[in-house]
């Protein structure tokens, strides 16, 4: 009972926070006209307890919305100037996203500067090779075309095989042309989080397994690849959010999609592929490895699966680090070690198998 009472505490706050949030810019800016917006904001699952986001979107009167969002009206009574319009407001992680259906077009201040030179250089990288919603850059706001976009859990199971090798192979063609850098393992894995015994522990095992791979390539990656990060309108899918793009490992993306599918979605459709050498995913592997010069071994293709996972740790405690601190932190980065710990269960059951 009392777990659920500050899970609920916790959600108010967050929507609380979003709303003073949202006034402040008001008071700062003023962009939008005086009226009623619709607000959406994301919690993030993990910083609620299971039992509690049902009971709390019931609480507050939402239906037939994902369980991770909640949503509440705000009347804004400021007298504002209103170069954008806007019938939705969007607020993720206190950053908001400003929807014109009229114009099918979404605002959005950038974060910092660095936000806004990475978004320009993921564009210029990028843009060749994948369709984007990019629609240009006014002062420091971003202006992206509004995409209306087949919910995720429409897709069937045909039409997510097709998007997936459609975006490998776009993939591909970008690795082709990307600058990839010789790099040491060792050097790429080394612990990020050392003090926390579970994180220590997996790392070490997974250490180990892949202690015969010494070097390896990077390039510039979307670094956070999964069907999330994509809008597919029916006919062409579209790649999105790149707020975690950095220099990386050349197959880390690829692998990416596979392990969010599976651990958020419980889909292992696509690693099952992976894990019995389908020879379709096998060419894709292929390819990308020949793509920066190197080789793939069908029959290290475990080794593989395990340095992403290693790769994911670390990159999962260093983002972690960087947004919360004390409790909450050793929660988020237990909450990525038991995920990680799935895969090596999920991977053992395939060698039984």
């Amino acid at each position: 009972m009392l777990e659920k009472l500050k899970g609920r505490i916790r959600d108010f706050f967050h929507c609380y926070k979003a709303a003073k949030l949202f006034i402040g810019m008001f008071q700062e800016k003023g962009f939008l006209e005086p009226g009623d917006y619709f607000i959406i904001n994301n919690v993030r699952s993990y910083l609620i307890k299971k039992e509690t986001p049902k009971e709390f979107l019931k609480m507050i009167g939402v239906e037939g919305k994902g369980k991770e969002q909640c949503h509440f009206h705000m009347h804004v009574s400021q007298g504002l100037k209103s170069p954008l319009k806007a019938q939705v407001v969007m607020s993720t992680n206190n950053q908001f996203r400003f929807f014109d259906y009229d114009n099918n077009l979404t605002f959005r201040r950038f974060y910092n500067k660095e936000e806004h030179e990475r978004y320009i250089e993921c564009k210029n990288r990028f843009g060749p090779f994948f369709n984007m919603t990019f629609n240009s850059i006014v002062g420091e706001y971003c202006v992206d075309n509004f995409v209306k976009n087949v919910p995720r859990n429409l897709w069937n199971e045909k039409m997510m095989i097709e998007i997936f090798y459609a975006l490998l192979e776009n993939y591909i063609r970008y690795l082709h042309s990307a600058d990839s850098k010789l790099v040491s393992v060792k050097e790429v894995t080394a612990s990020a989080f050392p003090e926390l015994y579970d994180y220590r522990l997996i790392h070490s095992i997974l250490t180990k397994e892949v202690k015969s791979y010494n070097c390896t390539k990077t390039v510039f990656g979307h670094g956070d690849l999964h069907f999330g990060n994509i809008l597919f309108d029916g006919v062409r899918f579209y790649l999105i959010d790149f707020e975690m793009a950095k220099e990386e490992v050349f197959f880390y993306d690829l692998f990416n999609v596979m392990y969010v599918e599976a651990v958020d979605m419980k889909n292992y459709m696509f690693l099952d592929f992976y894990m019995t050498a389908d020879s379709r995913l096998m060419n894709c592997f292929t390819k990308a490895f020949e793509a920066v010069g190197e080789v793939f071994d069908i029959n290290r293709r475990e080794e593989y699966l395990k340095l992403y996972l290693l790769l994911r740790l670390n990159s999962s405690a260093i983002d972690t680090k960087r947004k919360y601190y004390g409790k909450q932190l050793k929660e988020a980065i237990m909450f990525n070690v038991k995920r990680i710990d799935s895969m090596l269960q999920y991977i053992t059951e395939q060698k039984i198998l």
